[in-house]
């Protein structure tokens, strides 16, 4: 957040003119001077329930937390938004963080491209885990002959 903008003749706790924020990489339109920041004001939102009518005003803003793959790891989340980046710099994060919500209907995973899959299965660490494994079950299978 860079600013609240308040009236002339309004201070807190009266809602403010708008609140600014500034995001890295945002592309859109912009209200300011500032091509980063957008301006978001409050909304007013209305219902009818029976023979009454009803508003509310507030600013349509939502707190939210991120972490990274690793400090997530052992903890199970109700929704999950997950940036998993062009490609896999550790084979298995990916796993770990789609692994962390109780069902895919509550995770969203940007960007989820054919690229980005693809590049798992040409990763040299997945072609070592591999052959790792091929070795680890041939000494297993020599064992097992051996000591049955």
């Amino acid at each position: 957040m860079v600013d609240i903008i308040y009236s002339p003749d309004h201070k807190p706790p009266m809602l403010p003119i708008a609140v600014v924020f500034e995001f890295d990489k945002y592309s859109g339109p912009s209200m300011t001077t500032m091509p980063s920041c957008v301006l978001i004001p409050p909304i007013t939102a209305s219902v009818q329930c029976h023979n009454s009518f009803h508003e509310r005003t507030q600013l349509p803003l939502t707190l939210a937390w991120a972490m990274t793959i690793h400090k997530n790891q052992g903890t199970t989340l109700e929704k999950a938004w997950l940036d998993i980046g062009c490609k896999e710099s550790t084979l298995g994060t990916t796993y770990v963080a789609i692994s962390r919500v109780r069902n895919l209907s509550s995770l969203v995973i940007e960007p989820m491209t054919q690229e980005r899959l693809t590049c798992m299965k040409n990763s040299l660490s997945l072609k070592y885990r591999l052959k790792e494994e091929q070795r680890l079950q041939n000494l297993h299978n020599k064992t097992v002959a051996k000591y049955p």
